[in-house]
Formats: structure tokens, sequence, C-alpha cells
């Protein structure tokens, strides 16, 4: 059935009623029926039984939940004077009110979830970053089912969204209050098949973050971290290849083959990187937008990759489109599996991907042997004065030779209500011996780093650091982070006492003057990078030659990371 016949098959003649989100009616509701705003939606369900819907008095439905909080602050009322305009006949609307058949998942064969990523309708904010992550995750329904605690539609109207912020997991609940335009269409993101799970997890994610404005604008790296709880980060495709193109297509086709959720963002002017208005309209490509990479094939040389617009239909106009009937054989069709529709799926040579994208957003998942990594979190505050603590540290142990992921989190500053970014570093170290470093990542100001590396059997310490002067800049005197490490084994933190932890972090800076120099000792080889900002270190202890070897078998994709 054509789009438009299935949505008007499915729409309701659209008669809102009104919903009372003032302070005083949320009052009253929550008296009434003994709701707090600590409740999860099972309990809210349980307090109101299905006889009156539930309204968050935390992100309520109206206004400031879209432009976010104006008082006294200066991001919020920039906000609210550019998009006032475009929202003055924004309404609210429950699900019932919007369509017959209500569903969170849509049912497909044998009763299970039918999650598809074509569903998702981008809607007017302008978050493709957030869009094209949410689909590239739909191509496996577990990541979504895992994220939406509330599987039925509730009769109160209350859900529970999994999220994972700043690195720590929580349960957001939201209602089901949706901003919709006059005529009843949603505003935001929503789902072609009017399913609910898209517009849930959305709104869960900018209440989380203040407002849905606060959502404009960022990579599909941050998304992948939140909803996965995965790390997760977003490379320029040249620190991938560091002069060589092969290591680029290799990444690729490694993440890709384990399934691994990637995402490729296109050049964000491309007159600036030598095409002409005409000849960038002729690729098809929209500039500063997220692709969901689906496979990375190779045919007798030909490379060509698959990826995804979360904006549906528009797709390239390159070589190997759908409607290219020049270069596509019948073996070729066999060999890369190719079927055309109109469904915002197309290939794309590699030639052309390096000429019109340049960055990428990768989860890690799994690790080389495809098995799904586990991870282990901690959390804690940096503070100044007299209660000074500038590093933390934990323990864990390796039982056998593994891939392990490192990451440092922060809260998001989209949100104008948390703090700032702070400088961080991130140790990892032998815990028998101080002060080696085996690799590292850097950053002054970012959401979180990460780091990747593989261990050998044996004890670690993972040491958390800050030099305080950002904070001192800033006038704070705490500022709380969160840890994470992902391995293909189960490992556990172990807080250890925080005078280690600085006896730790200082015999590791003290190996750092700007330089990579090696140990004088053939059982132990030291690597240092001095780098501003966030430093992952990691630390092994091993032979010379068991380094060397181990150095062969290890690829990492970090800035500035060197060898002598």
């Amino acid at each position: 059935m054509p789009e438009h016949g299935r949505f008007h098959r499915r729409r309701r003649k659209f008669m809102p009623r009104k919903i009372d989100a003032s302070e005083k009616a949320i009052e009253q509701l929550y008296a009434r029926y003994k709701v707090n705003a600590g409740m999860d939606a099972t309990q809210i369900e349980a307090k109101l039984m299905g006889k009156t819907k539930f309204v968050d008095s935390e992100f309520p439905p109206q206004l400031v939940s879209v432009t976010g909080d104006t008082k006294g602050n200066l991001e919020g009322k920039r906000r609210a004077r550019e998009n006032l305009e475009d929202f003055e006949g924004l309404r609210w609307a429950r699900p019932e009110e919007i369509y017959h058949d209500i569903t969170i998942f849509k049912k497909g064969r044998g009763d299970k979830d039918a999650i598809e990523p074509n569903d998702i309708d981008q809607g007017t904010l302008g978050d493709c970053w957030f869009c094209s992550a949410l689909a590239c995750l739909a191509e496996n329904p577990a990541h979504i089912t895992k994220a939406l605690v509330t599987k039925k539609w509730s009769k109160s109207g209350a859900y529970d969204v999994r999220l994972c912020i700043a690195g720590v997991w929580q349960i957001v609940t939201v209602d089901d209050c949706l901003p919709v335009h006059e005529n009843g269409d949603p505003v935001f993101l929503s789902s072609k098949d009017h399913d609910l799970w898209v517009m849930l997890i959305e709104k869960a994610y900018a209440k989380v973050h203040g407002s849905y404005l606060s959502l404009a604008g960022g990579f599909s790296a941050m998304a992948f971290e939140d909803i996965t709880g995965c790390a997760a980060e977003t490379l320029q495709f040249s620190t991938v290849m560091k002069g060589d193109p092969v290591k680029l297509w290799d990444f690729f086709v490694k993440h890709t083959s384990q399934e691994d959720p990637v995402c490729i963002s296109s050049i964000s002017r491309p007159k600036e990187c030598g095409f002409t208005e005409k000849e960038w309209k002729k690729t098809g490509i929209f500039s500063g937008h997220a692709y969901s990479v689906l496979d990375a094939k190779e045919h007798k040389g030909l490379r060509l990759l698959q990826v995804r617009n979360p904006w549906g239909g528009s797709e390239s106009k390159l070589d190997f489109n759908d409607d290219d009937r020049e270069h596509w054989t019948p073996e070729l069709i066999k060999a890369f599996g190719a079927t055309f529709k109109e469904d915002g799926t197309f290939f794309i040579k590699f030639e052309d991907v390096l000429r019109c994208f340049n960055l990428v957003d990768i989860c890690y998942m799994h690790g080389a042997d495809c098995h799904p990594f586990q991870a282990s979190r901690a959390s804690s505050t940096f503070t100044t004065g007299d209660a000074k603590q500038l590093s933390h540290c934990w323990r864990f142990e390796i039982t056998k030779e593994t891939e392990v992921v490192a990451s440092i989190h922060q809260k998001d500053e989209r949100d104008p209500r948390v703090p700032r970014y702070i400088d961080h570093r991130v140790i990892i170290a032998d815990a028998a011996s101080r002060g080696t470093v085996y690799a590292h990542k850097a950053s002054m100001r970012k959401k979180s780093t990460v780091a990747r590396c593989t261990l050998e059997p044996g004890s670690y310490v993972l040491i958390a650091h800050t030099t305080g002067r950002r904070m001192a800049k800033l006038g704070y005197t705490e500022a709380p982070f969160a840890v994470s490490l992902h391995a293909a084994e189960s490992t556990k933190l172990v807080p250890v006492d925080h005078r280690l932890a600085s006896n730790h972090a200082e015999q590791a800076l003290m190996s750092m003057n700007g330089d990579v120099r090696s140990c004088a000792s053939d059982k132990m080889q030291k690597y240092a990078v001095l780098a501003v900002g966030i430093l992952i270190l990691v630390t092994v202890a091993m032979s010379k030659n068991a380094y060397l070897a181990h150095m062969h078998r290890t690829s990492f994709y970090h800035d500035q990371l060197l060898f002598s």
C-alpha cells in the first residue's frame, strides 16, 4: 500500500483534548494519586490504574520542554528567540488522539517485534546524528528493545527508557504527551508505521538534556554511547588512515563484520574540499549529514560501502546508485547482494566515500573474536580546596589476553544546566609497577574519551586524574565523573586508597615529557605521550620481545599516538 494510503488508514482525525500541564494541576494530580517524581513507570501505572493520565512534572508538555529553560540562561534565551516562531502552533497530544492502533513496536512474523530502520522519520529538529544512530542500532532490534523498559502501551501514559548518561545507567520516566503540529503530525522524530518507540526514546533523551532543541547538532557516537552503554567515539578519516586509505577500508570491514554500529558524516563545507556547488549537488549527498554504514564488501578490486540515509528516500547520485545501469552488472548485483528500493539505502564506491565524507562514528560492542564486550563501571568526584583529591584509582584483574576499551565520561555540555567540561586523564597501569605507558587518548573538552589496547593476563589499576586547572578557572570545587572498562571478559573495578592512586598518577606523569621514551629494562617497555586534556595511558608488564610482538598484532586509531 502506498505510504499516503497507509498513513490515512491508521491516522485519526486530529481532535486534541487540552492537556492541563499547569504546575497547580500537576500538583493536584500527584497529591490525589500519591504519585511523586521519583517513581518509575510501573509504580505510576499502579497508582493511576488507568483512571487518569500521567503528566511529567520534570518535563511537562510546555514550550519550555522544547526550547529549554530561558530564565537567566543566555543559551536558553537564544534558543527561545530563534525558535519561538517555529513552534507557535505547536500542540501536545496523546498517542490515542493521533493513531487508531497504538503499539510500542509493531509485530512481525512469529509475533516478534518488527523494528525497522526505515521506519524512522526525522521531523523538523536538526538531530540527524541521533536519528542516524537510532537507525543504525535498529539494524539489531535488541538494542532498541533493551532501551525501552516499558514494552506495552500504558493506559496511564507512563514509560521507562533506559539510558547510559555520562557513563552511568539510569531509568528515565516520561509521559506520552507528544509535540505535534496543528494537523497532528509529530514535530520531531516519529515512526512511519506510527510505533511509539522512536518518539519515546527521543523524548527521554531530550529530557535528560534539558529540552528537545538541545539535541540539535552532534555526533552519532554520543547517541551510540548513551543508548547502548558501549564505548563510542568520533574519528577523522585521517586519524584512522594515517596516510594509508587501506587502513580505513579495513576499519569498515572489521567493524561491520563484527556488527559494531558505524556511521559516517559528509563534509560540511564542500567548497573548501574542491567541489563547486553544481558538482556537489550532482553527488546527491547532503553536506554535514550522518549516514549509517551497513556493510563493506569487495569484489575483484571493487570496494563498495552500503549506507543508509536516515531521511529515507534521498539517495546518492554517484556511481552504483540504484538507477545506475552502466556499472551494475548481474555479476556485481549478485556479489554485493544489491536490491534497488526507494528506502534511503544505497551503495557508494570507497573512492567516493573518501571524497565526500570525513568523519566516522564507531560503537565498540565486540572484541576481535566478535564476542560482546562486558562493562565495568565506577564513578567518583574530583575535589579541590581542603578536601583536595585530584586522582582516583580502581584495581582490576585480567585472566586472559583480551582487548580492552577504557573511557572517561562527564555530563554533556549541550545541557546548559550541567557544568562545563574539565580536563581529565585516565591511566591504566600494571598494579605492581608504576609509570609505564602503553596507549593514550587526549582531549581537553569532550563528553567522553576512548582508548583501546590489548592486555596480557595480570593485575592492573585504572586511575582517573585531573590537573584541577580548569576546575580552578571555572570556579568548581567539585567535578563528578565516571570511568568504564569494556573487555571480552568480566572484570570488577575495586576502589584503591586515594594516596596510592596519587602515587600511581605521579609516577605515570613523571614518565612523560613530550616524547615517546623507552624504559631501560628488558622486562618493562615504557611508552609515553604528553597531550593536553584527557590522556588514556595503558601499561602492561612484559618482555621486550613480547611487547614488540604484541604491538605488531594490535591496531590503534588515535590522534598523536607515537612509537619510537
